[in-house]
């Protein structure tokens, strides 16, 4: 089985820069066995998929599976990624988040489900708190990467984290959120579908307040 990878230019540079201008010496984050019950996780789906795909008429082919077992993540998700639209292409975030079943638009509206900040454009920042849309910092989007789930975005919330949460990896800025409200963190390795089901009710209230309907443009389009 073949697993598709992007180049994750954008999240190993910030993270190089650290670890070279550290004059303390900067420690790489170690591994999250975690993140193995997750690949198994996505491997099994995959599996159930060729299981089901064999009885249909065509057979669907492995890689038509692998693409939705994928596109599961972030279906339905209505999404804004801060990034220059001169950037989407292969390889940027728009189009991983795309290949993980994004609905990726090119402008801020009410419509959306949440606005994925990268400190490109403060535009883009007081546009989204105008229009009160959930706002996470683009670590949510590689943490979903890394873990092929929809997860709780409550720790990645630019008003919920502080100035140092580069210094921590993603599994830490997630973890430490819960545990200074004196929780658990809930599993990664299956996301709760209540993450979803919060963020379309939050999407559809706001457009009953607004009297309107959530039309945007999207990066496809």
């Amino acid at each position: 089985v073949k697993l598709r990878a992007f180049p994750y230019k954008w999240f190993l540079e910030p993270r190089t820069a650290l670890f070279l201008n550290d004059a303390a010496g900067a420690t790489i984050a170690p591994d999250r066995d975690a993140h193995l019950d997750c690949v198994a996780r996505l491997l099994h789906d995959i599996a159930v998929g060729v299981e089901k795909g064999a009885k249909t008429t065509p057979p669907l082919s492995l890689r038509s599976i692998q693409d939705m077992a994928f596109e599961r993540v972030f279906k339905n998700l209505s999404i804004f990624v801060d990034e220059p639209i001169a950037d989407v292409a292969a390889g940027s975030l728009h189009y991983a988040a795309s290949l993980y079943g994004a609905s990726v638009h090119t402008e801020v509206h009410s419509g959306l489900h949440l606005v994925v900040y990268a400190e490109n454009d403060l535009d883009v920042l007081q546009k989204a708190r105008q229009l009160n849309l959930f706002i996470v910092h683009v670590r949510w989007l590689y943490f979903c990467f890394a873990t092929y789930g929809l997860q709780d975005l409550r720790p990645f919330m630019l008003k919920h984290l502080d100035a140092n949460h580069r210094k921590r990896s993603e599994w830490d800025v997630y973890t430490d959120w819960f545990e200074a409200k004196g929780k658990e963190a809930p599993s990664v390795v299956k996301p709760h579908p209540g993450i979803y089901l919060n963020l379309e009710k939050s999407r559809k209230l706001r457009l009953k307040q607004l009297g309107q309907q959530g039309v945007g443009v999207t990066a496809s389009e």
